[in-house]
């Protein structure tokens, strides 16, 4: 092969390899942008970074890792930067482009078949092949001029041949005088070829394969060309392949077209199969066979990968050198490429990022969903040296756990600081307190203040607590001005009760049962809760208008419960009734023949007038 300007063409290779180790450290080339995304870092601080090598490293090699105001994230290094794999001799160099790998054309890359009777090189990144002119000069398999199928041979013509011994050009070869006196003489294997003379044609005499055109010789004669004689004879373009009449050849592998070739390529006549990403062979830069790499499509699942997750289709990622299914959220994981969703938190694929304190996205029976870690709990520990706080607050952030102390709500899981401590509860009550100095109990638990004591003067004047309330305790009936007098810390409806007795209709004054929540008995409304007419029904609730529903006389303010609602009368009688549609709680006559309670009896019904037919 020839190369016009070789030496130009070669200068310029070490320039590019050179800028091109120069472009991929400095800024020069392009312009990046950059990307900043939440990452934990293992030098930032709440999740965050403190410098890019907190954060992980882009898949890309085009990408950098960043870290701005605390939060990772990434940038894209400068265009035609050269990458790191180079498919050599493709016309093409592959380089960065806004943050991915692209292939852009590269006529310097020209390739070289071997042939010295071609001329090879690129025209806008294809490879292209022009035949030698015929008689150039060259050495390959012995020969010295290139013919008209861009080949080397021992001549074309008679003065080609410039030995005396062998002055005639037969068959492309300088031969004897004697090889063309239509006789068997010499060394020749059969009349005029073979031996010193030209190869013979199928079916002559041979003693050795050169001997014959087809290159094969068996039992003494020279064979027609076949695809597995192990010789490139015929029209085959390589050895058993090619021509059209055997198999493709794989890459590298001689060629005239690319019909010759497995994947179509070549680079022209008397060149070569180009690797490509049809060749059903392992080349090109692929990961595996024909997939992968810069040029061919991601490989599927259980393909070959190397190490990077860009060769792999986008449902997989390369683990260990080999494509495997991305997993579906909720499963285990090491990282976000190994998960559908792109995000692994808590050691398992995560819908959303979750990646503040005190969230996780592995809590028993939601793996695989940001959920609030409880009040209370911290199973990852992140909260430990926050500030003070140990445990999570059960909303997402930081707080301080029963006991420690505190000086507002908010800086406890449980929402309650009570006398300077984070308490279990709300301590509702007289002569109840959370701290150890008042109750002699743990600080935090809630507990009744100690015996004859009263350090929040509760109790006022110069009644203590008794670790049940305030001194003297009343009993439950008793008149009391409020609650403080009562040992049940409940003062209601003018007296010490034994429960709060809130709702309509209830009290603790009822005559007879004063002290003790009962239902107002029916007919009365004390207070005026059921307003207006209506008054309490003696069954925890107010009595009904007529149409409502009811159970008996007394919820009735009409005094009648028939048919189930109140009603204006008793509505005695045959075929009537309080709950006919359209009168409801108006006692009517049941229209003509209906008979709902089968008050006619047999085959009677009512005729519409308040008698059976």
């Amino acid at each position: 092969m020839h190369f016009p300007n070789l030496f130009g063409l070669m200068f310029m290779g070490v320039c590019l390899a050179a800028c091109g180790a120069e472009s991929s450290s400095g800024s020069a080339g392009g312009t990046g942008g950059s990307t900043t995304t939440s990452a934990s870092g293992g030098g930032g601080t709440g999740g965050g970074c403190s410098a890019p090598a907190d954060c992980p490293a882009p898949t890309s090699e085009c990408q950098t890792a960043t870290c701005e105001s605390g939060a990772c994230g990434t940038a894209n290094v400068a265009d035609d930067t050269p990458a790191s794999q180079q498919t050599a001799a493709d016309c093409k160099k592959e380089v960065c482009e806004a943050g991915a790998i692209a292939s852009k054309p590269d006529d310097a890359d020209a390739g070289d078949d071997g042939n010295d009777c071609t001329v090879d090189g690129c025209d806008a990144g294809s490879p292209t092949t022009s035949a030698e002119a015929v008689g150039t000069a060259c050495n390959a398999d012995g020969g010295k001029v290139c013919n008209d199928s861009a080949a080397c041979v021992g001549c074309n013509e008679n003065a080609d041949c410039t030995d005396p011994a062998q002055p005639l050009c037969a068959a492309s070869t300088c031969v004897p005088i004697d090889c063309g006196d239509s006789i068997k003489n010499g060394n020749e294997t059969d009349v005029d070829c073979g031996g010193l003379c030209a190869p013979c044609e199928d079916l002559k005499l041979c003693a050795i394969g050169a001997d014959c055109q087809s290159g094969v010789c068996k039992e003494g004669m020279c064979l027609v060309p076949a695809c597995d004689d192990g010789v490139e004879n015929g029209n085959e373009t390589d050895i058993d392949c090619g021509g059209g009449t055997c198999d493709t050849c794989g890459p590298d592998k001689g060629c005239e077209s690319g019909e010759d070739c497995t994947g179509n390529q070549c680079t022209g006549v008397g060149g070569t199969c180009i690797p490509n990403c049809q060749d059903e062979a392992l080349d090109n830069g692929e990961s595996d066979v024909d997939c992968g790499g810069v040029s061919c499509t991601p490989c599927g699942v259980g393909k070959m990968c190397g190490a990077a997750d860009t060769n792999c289709v986008l449902a997989a990622f390369c683990n260990a050198g080999i494509c495997e299914g991305k997993k579906t959220q909720g499963s285990t994981c090491g990282a976000g490429n190994e998960c559908f969703t792109g995000i692994c938190v808590d050691t398992v694929c995560c819908g959303n990022g979750c990646a503040t304190e005190c969230k996780s996205c592995n809590l028993p029976g939601a793996a695989g969903i940001c959920n609030l870690i409880v009040s209370g709990q911290d199973p990852a520990n992140e909260c430990a040296g926050n500030g003070g706080a140990d445990v999570c607050n059960g909303d997402g952030a930081c707080a301080k756990s029963t006991g420690s102390t505190c000086a507002v709500n908010a800086d406890c899981a449980t929402g309650q600081c009570i006398d300077g401590y984070c308490c279990e509860s709300n301590c509702f009550g007289i002569c109840n307190a959370c701290s150890a100095a008042k109750t002699g109990q743990a600080n935090g638990m809630c507990a009744p203040v100690m015996p004859n004591t009263d350090p929040d003067n509760e109790c006022g004047g110069t009644l203590t607590c008794t670790g049940n309330g305030c001194q003297p305790s009343l009993p439950n009936g008793t008149v009391c001005p409020s609650a403080l007098e009562c040992a049940s810390d409940l003062c209601t409806d003018g007296v010490c009760c034994d429960s709060t007795c809130i709702g309509p209709c209830v009290s603790c004054n009822v005559a007879g049962s004063v002290g003790s929540c009962i239902p107002i008995p029916a007919g009365q409304d004390p207070d005026n809760e059921c307003a207006g007419a209506l008054s309490c029904n003696g069954d925890f609730g107010c009595q009904k208008a007529n149409g409502g529903t009811c159970l008996n006389n007394a919820g009735c303010a009409s005094g009648f419960c028939a048919d189930g609602v109140c009603c204006n009368t008793a509505c005695p009688g045959l075929c009537k009734a309080c709950n006919v549609a359209g009168s409801i709680g108006t006692c009517s006559n049941i229209p003509n023949g209906q008979d709902p309670a089968n008050e006619c009896a047999g085959a009677k019904f009512c005729t519409g007038a308040g008698v059976c037919n």
